[in-house]
């Protein structure tokens, strides 16, 4: 019984999922769309949550460079922050799939006015310095990623049509 436990844990040709349970490859292609990693879906899920929050952390943290005066670090650290977000879902679906479907007809209007937000927030920040087209321009860049967002999940802008047009209308 010792031999035969010495010689199982002496063995080197295992994968490491017959070690770890949950640990299994997903083969839904999605190795092949995340550039060729080869990630559990845990794994996945762990740098979506990872990105993420480093990403809403540096959007956060970058109020505290705008009350110190620094300007341009605001607007450097609160486009990278969304970047940052919005590379993360790259770890769902896979950066080359997130790539297509970013300039999907459905999308591309909002990712193209965010893309063009986030160079429009830094070239008034570098250029103009000025606080307040710094602020609009963050605010237009929230608001399409907000939308963006929203083309992800059935019906939300639907739903936020009828809630923006309940309020206003």
């Amino acid at each position: 019984m010792f031999g035969t436990f010495a010689n199982r844990s002496q063995r080197t040709d295992m994968p490491i999922t017959d070690y770890l349970p949950g640990a299994n490859r997903d083969p839904s292609g999605l190795d092949e769309m995340c550039g060729g990693f080869k990630l559990t879906a845990t794994q996945r899920f762990y740098g979506f949550g990872i990105c993420f929050g480093v990403g809403f952390l540096l959007s956060i943290l970058s109020t505290l460079l705008l009350t110190t005066g620094n300007l341009t670090g605001f607007a450097v650290l609160y486009t990278f922050g969304n970047v940052t977000s919005v590379v993360s879902t790259g770890f769902l679906i896979g950066f080359g799939s997130q790539l297509k479907k970013m300039f999907d007809s459905s999308r591309f209007a909002a990712a193209l006015i965010f893309l063009g937000s986030m160079v429009a927030t830094l070239v008034v920040a570098f250029t103009l310095k000025s606080v307040i087209l710094t602020l609009i321009c963050c605010i237009i860049q929230w608001l399409a990623l907000f939308w963006y967002s929203a083309s992800y999940i059935p019906f939300a802008r639907d739903m936020i049509k009828k809630c923006v047009g309940g309020v206003v209308g």
